[in-house]
């Protein structure tokens, strides 16, 4: 087998992969008790470590992923930290840089303390109302 057609023969299976766990995901939403949600500072503990002007980035941040919502809310968050990591002076391609390893690891469809909607079960992915 070719090198171009293992790369594809990868990326397929990839889709493949992530679709599967889009539809079991969102057939499992099951609602936690909010009422005892915390903010888990995740975006404060690695970008603070990294950069330690941009800790305000990370306040309101932390908690809007937490409760989650739909995708034009998260895309709109991930865009905010990316601005105000700019508006700290961090250079234009690394913050880029950020904005595109939140938007990958951010996922809601991914069973991570950090996810979009970690207040939430696992499962609810873009499901979850503010």
């Amino acid at each position: 087998m070719t090198r171009k057609a293992m790369f594809f023969l990868i990326i397929i299976l990839f889709i493949t992969f992530m679709v599967m766990w889009y539809i079991t995901a969102n057939q499992f939403y099951v609602k936690n008790n909010v009422s005892n949600f915390k903010i888990n500072g995740m975006c404060s503990k690695i970008i603070s470590l990294v950069w330690s002007d941009t800790a305000d980035c990370c306040l309101s941040y932390d908690e809007v992923y937490g409760y989650g919502g739909n995708k034009d809310l998260r895309k709109k968050t991930d865009y905010e930290l990316k601005k105000c990591a700019l508006d700290h002076g961090i250079n234009k391609k690394t913050a880029t840089v950020l904005y595109y390893v939140t938007r990958v690891l951010g996922s809601p469809y991914v069973d991570t303390s950090w996810r979009w909607g970690y207040a939430y079960d696992f499962g609810a992915g873009y499901e979850v109302n503010r």
